[in-house]
Order: C-alpha cells, then sequence, then structure tokens
C-alpha cells in the first residue's frame, strides 16, 4: 500500500471518514497496514481497529447461528437441504476462523509498538488481552470438541488477565472494567453453558456501576451508561432463562394469561425476580400496573439504577 497520511491526526480522519461509510474491510486493511508500517501506535487507533473486526466480524457470526439452527431443524426433518446448509456453515465459518486468526496476530503486533505515555501502554495491555478473549470466544463459537474447548480455555485466560488488569488500574466503572466483565458472561453463558456463573458476573458489574458510578470521568460517562444498560438488559434475559428452565420443569408457564403477563412485564423493565412474584398471585394484571418505573413504589436495584441514568 502506498504512503498515506503521516500524522497521527490525519491517519484518524481517513479512519473515522471509512467508518463512516461502512468501510470496514477498507478500515481493517488501512489499520494493518498502519500498524506495520508505523513505529508507534495510540489507543484511538487501537480502537479503531477492533472496530473494523467486530463489524466485519458480526455479520458473519450472526449468518454461522442462523445457518447452523436451520441445519439442526433440516437435519431433524430429513430434509434433502441439510448438505447445502452444512457447507454454507462451513463456508462462513472458516471465513470467521480466518479472520479472528488474522485479528489475533495483529493484537500480538500492536503490543510490540512503543507508546507516547505509560497511562497508553496500560490501557493497551489490558486491551490487549481483552480483545484476545473476544476473538478466541470467535473461534470457540465456530469450532467443535477439542477445538471448541482450547480456545474457550484460551478466551478464559486472556479475560482474567484483563480484569485483572482493570481492577488494579481502573474505576470499578469503568466502561473497560464493564466491558470485560459483559464479554466474559458472554463466554460463560453462550460457550461453557454456565448461566448462573454468567449471572453472577454480570450482577457483579451492575453493583461496581451502582457504587462506584461517580467516579467515572465525564469523557468515559456515556458509555458507562450505554453498558450499564446493556448488562441491565442481559441480567434480565439470563434470570428468564434459568428461571424458565426450572418452571419449564414444573410445567408452570403454559397459562396464556401468564404469557400475555410476560409481554407487559417486559414492557414496564421488571425483573425476573418480579415477574415471578407477580405472576404467583391472581391479580397480576393489576400488579404490572403497580410496578411500572414511572409510578413509586418498590423497585429492584437495576431499576433504581435505570431511572437515575434516564433521569
Amino acid at each position: 500500500m502506498g504512503q498515506i497520511g503521516g500524522s497521527i491526526s490525519g491517519r484518524n480522519r481517513k479512519n473515522n471518514w471509512a467508518f463512516a461509510r461502512s468501510w470496514h474491510q477498507n478500515m481493517v486493511d488501512y489499520m494493518e497496514w498502519l500498524i506495520k508500517s508505523h513505529p508507534t501506535i495510540v489507543v484511538e487507533e487501537q480502537n479503531l481497529l477492533a472496530s473494523a473486526y467486530k463489524h466485519v466480524l458480526d455479520p458473519l457470526r450472526s449468518s454461522f447461528k442462523l445457518l447452523k439452527v436451520e441445519l439442526q431443524k433440516a437435519e431433524e426433518q430429513n430434509s434433502p437441504y441439510s448438505g447445502l446448509f452444512q457447507t454454507f456453515a462451513q463456508q462462513v465459518g472458516d471465513e470467521i476462523r480466518t479472520i479472528a486468526t488474522r485479528a489475533l496476530r495483529n493484537v500480538d503486533m500492536d503490543m510490540s509498538k512503543e507508546h507516547k505515555c505509560e497511562e497508553s501502554r496500560i490501557i493497551s495491555l489490558k486491551l490487549y488481552y481483552s480483545r484476545t478473549g473476544d476473538f478466541f470466544r470467535y473461534l470457540a463459537e465456530i469450532g467443535k470438541d477439542d477445538d471448541r474447548v482450547r480456545n474457550s480455555e484460551h478466551s478464559q485466560i486472556a479475560y482474567k488477565q484483563a480484569r485483572s488488569l482493570a481492577s488494579k488500574h481502573l474505576p470499578q466503572a469503568h466502561p473497560l472494567q464493564l466491558g470485560i466483565m459483559l464479554n466474559t458472561a458472554t463466554l460463560y453463558h453462550t460457550i461453557l453453558d454456565k448461566k448462573n456463573v454468567a449471572l453472577d458476573m454480570i450482577s457483579t458489574a451492575l453493583e461496581f456501576a451502582k457504587t462506584d458510578l461517580d467516579q467515572v470521568s465525564r469523557v468515559n460517562a456515556k458509555e458507562t451508561t450505554h453498558l450499564v444498560k446493556v448488562l441491565m438488559a442481559y441480567k434480565i434475559k439470563l434470570e428468564e432463562e434459568i428461571k424458565g428452565e426450572v418452571s419449564e420443569k414444573h410445567k408452570a408457564m403454559v397459562n396464556p394469561k401468564v404469557a400475555r403477563g410476560i409481554l407487559k412485564v417486559r414492557n414496564a423493565r421488571i425483573t425476573s425476580d418480579i415477574l415471578f412474584e407477580i405472576l404467583s398471585e391472581d391479580n397480576y394484571s393489576q400488579r404490572i400496573q403497580e410496578y411500572r418505573p414511572h409510578n413509586p413504589g418498590p423497585l429492584s436495584s437495576l431499576q433504581t439504577i435505570f431511572r437515575y441514568l434516564d433521569s
């Protein structure tokens, strides 16, 4: 690739322009060239490269998951199209593997670069472990047997290192800290099938945000607010899945009134603990109205955070 803008500000303008046009592959190519050809790199450039990889990989990951679902349906129905779904899933999986492996190689190269200050070096080290965990998690998603186990273990180790560094140098409610915990919980939930561990981690992250929110700088406040809302939604999802597994055993969720009640509860942003308390009563419709966030009354800690953030 030819010479492209020398200054960091000029390079970032080109990156942001490519990002705005959704030319994520172009952005990946440019940032890879940047890492190889420049002796120094700043945190913003690391973030841009990670964002580019994410926007290239996310559609592929969604396609892979959809193809696996369709493949399972086709196999259960002895469909003649199961072979096609298998072929497509293999092709998409191979593409994910190529890009994620390429990303891991460039993350390693990134860490060999000089940084302008110690703070930048420390943040880069945290980002290194966090993103290494992410890319190994993506490989685990498409892996089978030993390959899946090996990549999930690498992801766990990287996330653990990232959390250790973040806890030493960042406020508990810093977006990087919360993001690492969110991604680690995703690994336990989607790859390792340990929903209770994932739920505990999400709950801990929310507690960090609740107790340490005033320590977050104005620069990071918006991102922290967004992450707290994502964490809250994920907590509710995990609670519903765990409760749903218990309920399935007892055949407790077959009443159509209950189903309608759940929809109303979701619209009211009510947590699963309150949900099951409400559904255990006959006058559940009235109870749902009582717990709507705009009405006074007892609210869960998550709703209290929501009310604070939305104010």
